[in-house]
């Protein structure tokens, strides 16, 4: 049937989808990189490492949950 010869190809609508957004996102690095360049060189510096940081506590706790989640996997499943 046609409909499952078309099914899986992206239509040119859901493909440039991404793209704006893809656009937009680099547009918005853009204007953020230039503004950045204009700040003192010592807190940009300091600014990366919260930025770091914050990213690490957030990659903790997903860990943590995961953790947690294999825990609690591991007491249910298994035979005593």
């Amino acid at each position: 049937s046609s409909y499952s010869s078309r099914c899986c190809v992206p239509t040119r609508n859901s493909v440039n989808q991404p793209n704006k957004a893809m656009q937009l996102v680099l547009a918005a690095t853009v204007i953020t990189s230039a503004a950045a360049s204009h700040t003192n060189p010592i807190r940009r510096v300091v600014s990366l490492l919260q930025a770091m940081q914050d990213k690490i506590e957030e990659e903790g706790k997903r860990q943590d949950k995961q953790m947690d989640k294999f825990i609690c996997y591991c007491k249910h499943n298994t035979e005593d």
